[in-house]
């Protein structure tokens, strides 16, 4: 018998970015990579993983809306026949 073909794994590719920080950052964030036993890139990567998964997908923010807001599918056929039932006190 003829053993399953393996499937062929996906190439993840790489994009170079810069990042500007103040010197005095640059020094405490090799000291902590220094006491954790990590890498400067990994830190990074982990800070910027975080975030994304945070903030990527919204909560689906619903907008209050009041009982007197007008919506395009308030408006009548005929306007006329709209403001002939209303009572109009002179």
């Amino acid at each position: 018998m003829r053993m399953a073909a393996r499937k062929k794994k996906f190439k993840v590719t790489y994009s170079k970015v810069e990042l500007k920080i103040p010197t005095v950052q640059k020094r405490r964030l090799k000291a902590f990579c220094k006491t954790s036993n990590t890498t400067i890139n990994k830190v990074y990567r982990k800070a910027i993983r975080e975030f994304i998964d945070r903030y990527a997908h919204p909560t689906g923010h619903t907008q209050m809306i009041s009982e007197n807001q007008m919506t395009i599918f308030d408006i009548c056929e005929d306007p006329a026949a709209a403001y002939a039932d209303k009572d109009i006190e002179d």
